[in-house]
Order: C-alpha cells, then sequence, then structure tokens
C-alpha cells in the first residue's frame, strides 16, 4: 500500500467498514457457535490497559474529528520532507515564535518512514495528527487527534478487538487560545501508549515544529485560531 493511502485520513474508513463487517458475521453466526466466535473476536481486548468501553467513547471522538476533517477540505500537510533528522528536533528553539494561525481543520502527516515508533508498541507508529477548530459554548478551541498506523498485521487479517484497538490508537487534547502546546499534553485521554510516547518523546517536538510550518503568517489575524508552541523540552529517545 502506497505511503498516502495508508495515511489515516485513507487508511480509518477501511478499518471502521472491516469492524462492522467482522461484527455482523460474528452476530450473525449460528447460536450455537455465535458466543465461542465472539469470545475469540474480542480475546485481544482482555489484557488491554483501557478496555472496550473507553475505547468505544474513542471511537466516536476520532470518527467525529474524521468527519470533521472530510467535510473541511481534506487539507494534509505532507511534513516528510520538511521535517529535520528526528535527533536534530528538540534541539531547535521554537519559544521565541509568536502564536501560530493555522486552518481550521487539517492533518498533518508523518507517515511510517518518519520512524515515530511508540517505545511501549515497537510496530506501531505514529502516522500524524489533526487539528479541528471548534467552540464550546461560544468558547474557543482546537481539538487534536495523534493518530498511529500500524507496520504489524495487515487489518484485514485483524480481529474485532485488534481492530476496535487499531481504530484509537490515539492520544486526544484541546488546546486554548491562551494555552501553550505543551502544557496541554499533561490532559490527553486515549490510548496510554500513545499518550505517553507523546508526552515524554521527541514526538511532541516534532508536533510543534509541524505547526510552524503550516502557519499562515499572511492570514488575516484571529485570536481564536492561533496556537501557542512551548520550547522543546528533554526527551527520551526513539527507537532507531
Amino acid at each position: 500500500m502506497s505511503a498516502h493511502l495508508s495515511a489515516h485520513p485513507n487508511l480509518y474508513p477501511h478499518i471502521v467498514a472491516l469492524s462492522q463487517d467482522r461484527a455482523s458475521k460474528a452476530l450473525g453466526a449460528p447460536k450455537s457457535t455465535r458466543e465461542v466466535n465472539l469470545a475469540s473476536e474480542f480475546a485481544a481486548l482482555g489484557a488491554d490497559e483501557i478496555g472496550f468501553e473507553a475505547r468505544m467513547e474513542y471511537t466516536g471522538t476520532v470518527s467525529h474529528v474524521w468527519e470533521k476533517f472530510m467535510a473541511g477540505g481534506r487539507l494534509m500537510y505532507r511534513m516528510g520532507d520538511k521535517l529535520p533528522d528526528m535527533e536534530d528536533v528538540a534541539r531547535i528553539e521554537i519559544s521565541e515564535l509568536p502564536a501560530l494561525r493555522l486552518p481550521d481543520t487539517f492533518y498533518a502527516y508523518f507517515g511510517e518512514e518518519a520512524g515515530l515508533y511508540l517505545e511501549d508498541e515497537p510496530d506501531v507508529f505514529v502516522d500524524g495528527v489533526y487539528f479541528w477548530h471548534a467552540t464550546d459554548f461560544g468558547d474557543p478551541f482546537y481539538m487534536y487527534v495523534v493518530a498511529c498506523g500500524s507496520s504489524g498485521t495487515p487489518i484485514e487479517k485483524m480481529s474485532l478487538a485488534e481492530l476496535t484497538i487499531a481504530k484509537t490508537r490515539v492520544a486526544i487534547g484541546t488546546i486554548e487560545p491562551h494555552q501553550q502546546f505543551g502544557d496541554t499534553l499533561a490532559e490527553m485521554i486515549g490510548d496510554p501508549a500513545v499518550c505517553r510516547a507523546v508526552k515524554n518523546t521527541v514526538i511532541k517536538d516534532v508536533i510543534a515544529l509541524s505547526l510552524a510550518f503550516i502557519a499562515d503568517p499572511d492570514a488575516m489575524p484571529d485570536l481564536t485560531r492561533e496556537v501557542n508552541v512551548s520550547a522543546a523540552v528533554p526527551t527520551i529517545g526513539l527507537r532507531n
């Protein structure tokens, strides 16, 4: 599968469709085998850190943000040829940058070639991050969803539990106009392995630097659509 087709915005609907198909087949099996089939399909969730109910809740958030991305012009920024080597990213000082004027909805795409693998899940890598501008009772904010891909089992061969986990390999956060991006990381929710990786490794610096590349310095000022990025802080290295 090409890098473009494997980008999360393109792959996600296929994962959802496969999940629906496997669930339909499992529930539609003869009564004599249905219970065994369902137990087999969900076996991988037995050792999961957060469990089925939490992942189903996160599925709703991911689907909502993905739908906003699709309806908002499908604006995808390919960062692979813009970012420096990972060893250099955390050394870049970005604390002096002004607030960044960002689009309403977009996806910053890193892809597997960026090498942003999770330490806790060696076959899972950060594919990119969605940003979506919204308001809550009139108060503006951006929601961001750090999305992952996998170099392991092909999605066509995954069980229903594995597909459920694949749909929710995310870290979800929000950032308000007065906040710095780095200050929001402690409040992220989602897959614990993804949240840990974003908070504790160079991944957070990759995201911040990507926002600096994506920002439009010539855009009309709009305080409700600005994001502040934090200075790089000491990070844990990534797996080679």
